[in-house]
């Protein structure tokens, strides 16, 4: 595939409508985040040097939007689910809605919530997400 901007990247929230997701709109960034754990493996047969096995691993999935109080879809649900503090199933298209293209859903809670108001410039939120569990990516 070839390269492309992240102008066409979506991130959309599970809600209640039939299809069960609600796209976050005016999207500025996006950050998917993977730490796999070293477990030391290390023993006396090793000859001084060490080893290690891939242990456990974590996920944290961030976005930026620019905030639009009139949005009644993705951003409220963002939102309520950050102060309910409840996991939500989201999905990640890096490339947008492309057919052949890759998307990630995943379950997650949202950990940060950051509200930025400068003076003369546009009202932004920026979301982590811990991620819960596995990541699926299917092609679209």
């Amino acid at each position: 595939m070839a390269k492309k901007l992240g102008t066409d990247a979506t991130v959309e929230v599970d809600d209640t409508t039939p299809d069960g997701y609600t796209e976050v709109q005016q999207i500025k960034s996006v950050d998917q985040s993977l730490t796999v754990n070293d477990v030391d493996a290390t023993d006396n047969d090793d000859n001084g040097v060490t080893t290690s096995l891939a242990g456990d691993g974590s996920g944290t999935f961030s976005f930026t939007f620019n905030y639009d109080d009139s949005n009644s879809g993705g951003q409220d649900e963002v939102m309520l689910a950050a102060y309910a503090k409840t996991t939500k199933l989201w999905r990640y298209r890096p490339v947008g809605n492309v057919s052949g293209a890759s998307e990630y859903t995943f379950n997650g809670y949202i950990t940060e919530m950051t509200h930025s108001a400068a003076h003369e410039e546009i009202v932004e939120v920026s979301i982590t997400v811990m991620v819960t569990g596995g990541v699926t990516q299917a092609d679209i």
